[in-house]
């Protein structure tokens, strides 16, 4: 493929790498509060839920989890593959180092992950929910509630804790990003934070309620509800 050809793959690689950064930046946001939410599920119901309701408006609705969440998501994904198949079409001789050794691979498990979170709280109750749909799940359902949730916090804490120093750097070039440099141990902090706050919220009191989550849980997962 001759020069000229090459920089429009060159141009169209960069504005790839801009959008993917400009996506991450929209579900990051959105992630943190929603996390430091469920992390303060282990002072309690009243604080957790009363936290949720005040936040609520701000990030869990309609334009916040529609546009934000799943907007974000797909374009992140779509811009990422765009990125391989433009490198690889226009021949382009690209280091696209990884921020992790891992983050690929835990990008394309938070896509299900998300998925099947996102289908249980919002896709099937017919009413508002709060922390007690979860907390229900966590003592009745423990394996599957557990499972899903600690994979949900392993991952998004992964991923986007070591992605978040590239992604500011590449959205907000003249940024200073030293500060956001990632360790394990801060991804095993921010995980620990999330699985304490689910320690938490499974002690909530949920037998109020008990019918309706039950039949939410049979919905959305059916035999896998046992």
């Amino acid at each position: 493929m001759d020069d000229a050809s090459k920089q429009v793959g060159y141009r169209l690689y960069g504005y790839a790498t801009k959008v993917q950064a400009y996506s991450a930046v929209g579900f990051t946001a959105f992630d943190m509060i929603h996390g430091t939410n469920v992390g303060l599920g282990i002072f309690g119901a009243k604080v957790a839920n009363g936290l949720m309701r005040k936040l609520r408006p701000l990030y869990q609705n309609a334009f916040s989890e529609n546009v934000i969440v799943i907007g974000c998501v797909l374009v992140h994904l779509t811009a990422g593959l765009s990125k391989r198949l433009i490198k690889s079409y226009y021949g382009l001789k690209i280091d696209s180092k990884s921020p992790a050794s891992f983050h690929s691979y835990a990008g394309v498990l938070l896509v299900p992950l998300i998925a099947i979170h996102f289908y249980l709280v919002r896709a099937t109750p017919d009413f508002p929910v709060d922390f007690g749909l979860v907390a229900w799940g966590l003592q009745f359902r423990s394996l599957l509630t557990w499972t899903l949730h600690f994979s949900l916090g392993l991952m998004a804490s992964y991923h986007i804790l070591f992605g978040i120093p590239v992604v500011f750097q590449r959205a907000f070039p003249n940024t200073n990003t030293s500060f956001l440099k990632t360790t394990p141990t801060k991804v095993f902090a921010s995980t620990a934070f999330l699985l304490i706050g689910l320690y938490g919220i499974s002690r909530f009191d949920v037998m109020t309620k008990a019918a309706e989550y039950s039949t939410v849980y049979s919905n959305a997962f059916g035999t896998l509800n046992q």
